[in-house]
């Protein structure tokens, strides 16, 4: 959950902080809150400007990050711009055994005609990938 827990803490502590500097200027004259709005719109622009870094420079394409059992999984989407396709990387860590798994597919395989998400199909594909023999 470390990804989930930076975008909770940042987003969170931005929020707070604007939601505060608006309380206390709608109870103080603008005239004498001028300085704390400043500092917290500061903070504010800071603290969104180090969450986008964190997604674009730490995070990257990561979508999942985490244990399973004695497994570590790490689980990467990368995607073009302007294009239907996906590719899917998948890595497994047991016991200091790295098994590297891919899938390259297009999103429409995972959506029927009406544009709705077929989790079957997803699950399908993805297992398909998990079990296959290297």
């Amino acid at each position: 959950f470390k990804h989930s827990n930076v975008y909770l803490f940042l987003g969170y502590t931005a929020s707070i902080i604007a939601g505060a500097a608006s309380l206390y200027s709608y109870l103080t004259p603008f005239e004498n809150c001028k300085g704390i709005l400043a500092v917290s719109v500061s903070l504010y622009f800071i603290l969104c400007g180090l969450l986008t870094l964190y997604v674009k420079f730490v995070k990257k394409d990561e979508i999942f990050n985490g244990n399973k059992q004695d497994e570590k999984v790490l689980l990467v989407f990368k995607n073009k711009k302007y294009s239907d396709n996906v590719e899917i990387n998948i890595e497994l860590n047991e016991n200091n055994k790295v098994t590297k798994k891919s899938l390259m597919k297009s999103y429409g395989s995972w959506f029927d005609e009406e544009g709705n998400f077929v989790a079957s199909a997803f699950l399908k594909d993805i297992d398909a990938v998990l079990n296959k023999k290297d």
